[in-house]
C-alpha cells in the first residue's frame, strides 16, 4: 500500500469479537485510536463464512462428514446467493427500526473460493436492490455512523445492534433469517 501512497486505516476484529468485558473493549478501542485506525463497522453480512466452509468441503472431498459432491456445491452456491439476499433484507429492516430510514451498508465479505465463484451473482443481487458501490469513507459520512456504540458482549453483532441501546432501544433480533434446514444439518455435521 505504501508504494501507492496509501496507509492501512481500517481494522475489523476477527469474528467481530471485542472481548468479553467492557474493559477489554475500551482498551482495544483506545489502542485503535492511538494507532490511528478506524474501527470498520459492519451493517450487512451475508454469513459467507458458513456457506464457504460447507462449499469448500464439498469440492475438496477431504472431509468425511461431507463427501466430494459437485452437485451439492452448486446447490450451496445458489443457496448462498439467496442467503445474501435474505440477510440484505434483514439489514434493511434493522436500519428501519433503528433510524426510520436506510443507511449505507458496509459489508463484511471474506476472500474465499465461494465468493470468487459467485461474486458476480451477489453483486448483481445488490444492484437489483438499488445499491451502488461507494468507499467506506463515503458511507461513514452518514450521521448514523456517529451514533455511539455500546459494549455488546458477544461476537458477530451488526453495528445496528450495538447502536440500539444508545438510542434507547432494546436489541431486537426479530426477523433474523434462519438457515434452511438442509444447510443447518450440513453445518451441524462439521461442528
Amino acid at each position: 500500500m505504501k508504494q501507492y501512497g496509501k496507509q492501512e486505516r481500517y481494522f475489523r476484529q476477527p469474528f467481530l469479537d471485542y472481548g468479553n468485558t467492557k474493559e477489554k473493549w475500551q482498551g482495544f478501542e483506545a489502542f485503535l485510536e492511538a494507532h490511528h485506525y478506524v474501527n470498520a463497522p459492519v451493517t450487512y453480512q451475508d454469513i459467507d463464512w458458513l456457506y464457504s466452509a460447507l462449499y469448500e468441503r464439498t469440492l475438496s472431498g477431504k472431509d468425511k462428514a461431507i463427501p466430494l459432491d459437485k452437485n451439492l456445491a452448486a446447490r450451496l452456491s445458489t443457496e448462498y446467493v439467496a442467503e445474501a439476499e435474505r440477510q440484505l433484507i434483514f439489514s434493511e429492516a434493522i436500519n428501519q427500526r433503528c433510524f426510520g430510514r436506510q443507511i449505507p451498508l458496509i459489508s463484511l465479505m471474506h476472500l474465499n473460493q465461494l465468493n470468487a465463484d459467485v461474486l458476480d451473482s451477489v453483486l448483481a443481487m445488490l444492484e437489483k436492490h438499488g445499491y451502488r458501490f461507494i468507499t467506506i469513507e463515503a458511507a461513514m459520512t452518514d450521521p448514523a455512523f456517529s451514533t455511539p456504540e455500546v459494549f455488546a458482549n458477544g461476537d458477530g453483532l451488526l453495528w445496528q445492534f450495538r447502536w440500539m441501546p444508545t438510542m434507547g432501544k432494546p436489541m431486537d433480533f426479530t426477523g433474523t433469517p434462519e438457515l434452511p434446514k438442509w444447510v443447518d444439518a450440513l453445518w451441524k455435521k462439521i461442528q
